[in-house]
């Protein structure tokens, strides 16, 4: 539809040009879409979805470029380089697909920090746009200095990607790489000088904004799956509680690795144990036998777990020890 539109508009031998980029961006659109949409990488979950992703976006603009570069010579008149055209092509590309869509990719997640990290967000984002003002506005190359670094303008966005994750910090990326790109063709900043033509700034600050997007992102992922993952231990470690707790018969387990190797140490009880022993899991658990009961107790404890240990095969045993009210059972 947009390129009929643009084609009707169009004067000139230009209108042929507008309506195949066009068309190439329609195609472009439901490529990446479909491939996408099978594979399961736009929903971006972790670091394997963004391989995928990437995968995907690179390998659609480069084929679909490559027709749109046999566009630079329309009728006798040559628009543009036909490499120069795929290569402006294919960065403008995935510079929109792979550090502006992200933001709408991820829209369905939760995108506002809690409120205990909302003055870390504020600081952050403070910080972001601060740095990019002045290393894509107020630098003039070739005397940035330091500070003038561009890699110090990710400091920030860094931070609030392992802090916050990839939907939180994906709409700071685009609009600072957004903010980068417009000054960057304007002739300001640390890139102003990176070529002679706009277009070809345009693409060298998009390549920067391309690379460090991803690790930025590749980094947001990798703090969310190392969230999930403690999420699912802590939910094991319950569902283990409430089984355990749910006993009517004694139940601990010991340690005997490491600095546990001598005596062992106590590292889960149940509520059945503090039951009959009187004993709760805080002053149990990280203790050893010997803490706990006398000496004769103790060691008869000890040799059974070391015998069990060593032969690696279950036993049967009738222990004795004394109970909450003192008395041996």
């Amino acid at each position: 539809g947009v390129g009929t539109l643009a084609w009707l508009i169009s004067v000139a031998h230009v209108e042929f040009f507008s309506f195949m980029m066009s068309t190439a961006i329609a195609v472009e659109v439901w490529l990446c879409a479909t491939v996408l949409l099978r594979t399961g990488a736009q929903r971006l979950r972790d670091t394997n979805d963004l391989v995928r992703y990437v995968l995907v976006v690179v390998t659609v603009t480069a084929l679909v470029g490559l027709p749109v570069a046999g566009l630079s010579f329309i009728g006798h008149d040559q628009i543009d380089d036909a490499f120069h055209l795929w290569r402006s092509w294919a960065i403008d590309d995935l510079f929109g697909l792979l550090v502006i869509t992200p933001v709408m990719l991820t829209l369905s997640r939760r995108s506002i920090p809690s409120r205990g990290r909302l003055p870390e967000y504020v600081l952050g984002v403070a910080y972001t746009a601060v740095a990019t003002w002045f290393v894509f506005v107020h630098v003039e190359p070739p005397n940035q200095g330091l500070l003038g670094w561009p890699y110090l303008v990710i400091l920030g966005s860094l931070w609030i990607a392992v802090r916050m994750g990839l939907a939180v910090v994906a709409p700071v990326v685009a609009l600072q790489f957004w903010a980068a790109a417009a000054f960057t063709v304007s002739g300001r900043g640390t890139f102003a000088n990176s070529a002679p033509g706009a277009l070809d700034r345009l693409l060298v600050v998009e390549m920067f904004a391309i690379v460090m997007s991803l690790v930025i992102y590749a980094l947001a992922l990798l703090r969310e799956g190392q969230v999930r993952a403690l999420r699912r231990m802590e939910e094991s470690s319950l569902l283990l509680r409430e089984v355990v707790d749910g006993s009517a018969s004694l139940i601990f387990a010991k340690s005997y690795r490491g600095a546990d190797a001598t005596d062992g140490r106590y590292r889960l009880v149940n509520r059945r144990w503090t039951e009959v022993t009187g004993r709760g899991s805080p002053e149990t658990v990280g203790r050893s036998d010997r803490d706990l009961w006398p000496a004769e107790a103790a060691q008869a404890f000890i040799d059974v777990d070391r015998q069990v240990l060593s032969t690696n095969e279950a036993i049967e045993v009738q222990e004795q020890n004394l109970d909450a009210a003192g008395e041996v059972r």
